[in-house]
């Protein structure tokens, strides 16, 4: 699987393996090369999780900055 921009989306995509009544053990891997696009989504994915912890506290023009740095990352 390719890494969602969004960790939300991909968690809900990993929690759909996880039904009621399921009984079989589920393991998601995940394949991420080194110094790729990959690599940095991840790193996407864990400031994203840092700024949904605090959006309370930016304003709509630094969640706008912080998009944009999130994609010169993932180009860079």
């Amino acid at each position: 699987m390719d890494p969602w921009w969004s960790f939300a989306v991909e968690a809900q995509a990993i929690d759909r393996v996880h039904r009621m009544g399921q009984e079989g053990e589920v393991k998601v891997y995940r394949f991420i090369v080194q110094d790729s696009v990959e690599e940095r989504m991840l790193k996407v994915q864990d400031r994203k999780k840092f700024i949904a912890s605090s959006l309370g506290m930016m304003s709509d023009e630094e969640k706008r900055h912080q998009r944009i740095e999130d994609i010169k990352d993932l180009l860079s």
